[in-house]
Formats: C-alpha cells, structure tokens, sequence
C-alpha cells in the first residue's frame, strides 16, 4: 500500500517525534501497542486500570489518539481506555491494505477486539472518529455497551458519494518546510 507520507524525506520521522513528544505530556500511564489485523499494524494507546470497564476512542480525521490528551485523565480513572489510531490516517498504525467500505471497518473493530481480549466494549469518537463508532454500532452492534458521538461527521445528512467513496482512504502527510 502506498504511504500516506507524500514528502519521502523525513517526513514519517518528523510526525512519529511530535507524536512521542506529545505522549511525554499524557497525564497519566500510557502503554502504546500494536495488533495485527488483516488490514495491517493497529496502533493502540492503553491506560487506566486493567480492571475496569473498557472504552474504546477514534480520534478525528487527520489526527491521531494524542487528540485525547486534554481528556485521557478524567476518562482513565474510571475506564481502561483504548485510544485506537485508526488505519489510515496519520498516525502510528501501519496499513498493508486500505479500509474500503463499512463492513471491512467493522471487520476490522472485531480483530481489535480480538487483539485487545476484550468481548463489549464502550466506544467514544469525536467527528471522524463519531462517523467510525455509528458505522460499528449498525454493522457490529454486539461488540458495543454503550456509545458516545461528538459532531460524527457526515452522519445525521445525506452523504455524497464524495465522501462515501473517501470515507476509507488514506490522508497525506507532508513535512512542514521548517
């Protein structure tokens, strides 16, 4: 699959440091794993008591899970929270194969799950990530308890065949001229 870096001179490397450099500013315990899927390397940030209920973040679209770095602490007391770098976008997940349609995304969730050992799950998504969560409550509604959606994108309105037909595909990162 090709990368979703369109500058090939450094520009991974520039946006994984700012990446870890956020995650210096977490709040609380943060463990960073990777599951394999079908699709490629999902790419999961993991804090909050082992025992507690699971929830489970999609981040906005050309973000990645550091975007819950204001809410992580208050969410991490009372949950262990997966904040899920979706595949495809920006962020430390690496695709071996584009998320084409809603079914393939909700295959996708159940190999998360899978990975993760985790039977139901809350899920929580702002924007993109709000779009991501509807998308799995139609299409894997026995995986969820309960759901949050912040502004879901395109969700509530028709949508145009634009934006269905982009819905899965990759984003481009380019390195800043610094």
């Amino acid at each position: 699959m090709k990368t979703i870096y369109r500058n090939k001179n450094g520009a991974k490397e520039t946006f994984i440091q700012a990446y870890d450099r956020t995650l210096q500013e977490w709040d609380v315990p943060v463990e960073s794993a990777y599951f394999d899927t079908s699709f490629g390397e999902t790419h999961v940030l993991i804090s909050g008591p082992e025992d507690a209920e699971p929830l489970i973040l999609f981040h906005g679209f050309g973000f990645s899970s550091t975007m819950w770095i204001e809410n992580i602490r208050p969410l991490s007391k009372r949950y262990r929270t997966y904040a899920v770098d979706f595949i495809g976008d920006i962020n430390k997940s690496e695709a071996i194969r584009q998320i084409k349609n809603k079914e393939e995304c909700a295959s996708w969730f159940r190999e998360i799950l899978n990975g993760l050992n985790i039977q139901k799950a809350h899920v929580a998504g702002l924007s993109y990530g709000g779009f991501i969560a509807l998308v799995l409550a139609i299409y894997a509604p026995q995986f969820i308890n309960k759901m949050v959606v912040m502004s879901p994108a395109a969700s509530f309105q028709p949508q145009s065949k634009k934006f269905s037909s982009n819905a899965f595909s990759p984003v481009s990162f380019q390195q800043p001229n610094v």
